[in-house]
């Protein structure tokens, strides 16, 4: 899993009015809270950690938060949620979730399917019905997506999660049965002919009796 750096100082005004204060002035709130610590209000430089986290844009990360003027450095965190305002698009709260790089956890890691399959040359289509695996494992060993070559599947051909390359270290929490991708035939819409016109309008019609 990438590594990443974000600086971050204490926060000591809260509310509405304050929060907008604090965006007037190039910065944003945030949060960052965990399962053995208090929560603990920050602040956050928008300018700086935008182009981060544009750089992680549905991507997992480690982040080294840096949190000046505290007597701890090493904190070791996850983006937990990022709070963006649609009208203007302006970054408007962060929360950070506090790991431990010892101890496991679990994430959905996204699957990148790559190469053509030989299917799709003969007209197959292919259907993804798993896009993402949970894994667990340490934080730094969790990659950040596994990747799936689809290259050799031909038409009916298919990959299920018993299929997918997990390093040694890591446990895949899926069904090992769930199916990830198959290659399905392509589908041949036939056109139907007209039906026969009735007999009756076929022929010429009968001349009337007298």
């Amino acid at each position: 899993m990438i590594q990443v750096d974000i600086v971050a100082s204490g926060r000591n005004k809260f509310g509405k009015g304050a929060a907008r204060q604090l965006r007037r002035t190039g910065l944003a709130p945030a949060i960052l809270y965990g399962p053995d610590i208090e929560p603990m209000p920050l602040q956050i430089n928008v300018k700086d950690v935008t182009k981060t986290l544009v750089d992680l844009h549905r991507q997992h990360a480690v982040i080294n938060l840096k949190i000046e003027n505290n007597d701890r450095t090493d904190r070791y965190v996850m983006l937990k949620e990022v709070q963006v305002d649609p009208v203007h698009d302006t970054l408007k709260h962060i929360d950070f979730y506090e790991i431990s790089l010892d101890k496991p956890i679990v994430l959905k890691i996204p699957l990148k399917f790559v190469g053509k399959a030989i299917g799709l040359e003969l007209g197959g289509d292919m259907i993804v019905s798993q896009g993402e695996v949970a894994l667990q494992g340490l934080p730094l060993d969790i990659p950040s997506f596994l990747e799936v070559d689809v290259t050799d599947l031909a038409i009916n051909d298919r990959l299920t999660c018993k299929d997918l390359v997990i390093p040694d270290n890591i446990t895949l929490l899926e069904n090992e049965n769930r199916l990830c991708v198959t290659i399905f035939a392509g589908i041949v819409i036939e056109e139907e002919a007209p039906e026969e016109e009735e007999e009756g309008q076929e022929e010429a019609a009968e001349p009337a009796e007298a």
